[in-house]
């Protein structure tokens, strides 16, 4: 579908932070009964994922990770930067691989 007017009018830029949590696997062995339990070590690696929201249908667009927060704030301004100055048309052209 075709459209005209800025970018801005049809998307929208956020970051989104997700965590991950990795418990290590279960330490199982055939020929031990009973095996004192041990607390398992949780490691959360948390991954900063910058996104474009479009407007009319709310589906969410993945454009790039990242695992610094800051790094993410910055992509964010660049992406709402691109919005702000191209065309709806402009924009989609520019990160076709991403919206379509």
């Amino acid at each position: 579908m075709k459209s005209f007017g800025k970018a801005e009018d049809y998307y929208r830029a956020r970051v989104q932070s997700i965590t991950i949590d990795e418990t290590p696997s279960i330490d199982w062995q055939d020929d031990v009964l009973y095996k004192e339990q041990t607390l398992p070590v949780v490691e959360s690696k948390t991954a900063f994922l910058v996104q474009v929201v479009r407007l009319d249908d709310h589906r969410v667009i993945d454009m790039k990770k990242f695992r610094d927060q800051n790094e993410a704030e910055e992509y964010k301004g660049f992406i709402r930067s691109l919005l702000e100055d191209l065309t709806k048309n402009q924009f989609e052209e520019k990160f076709s691989d991403k919206v379509d």
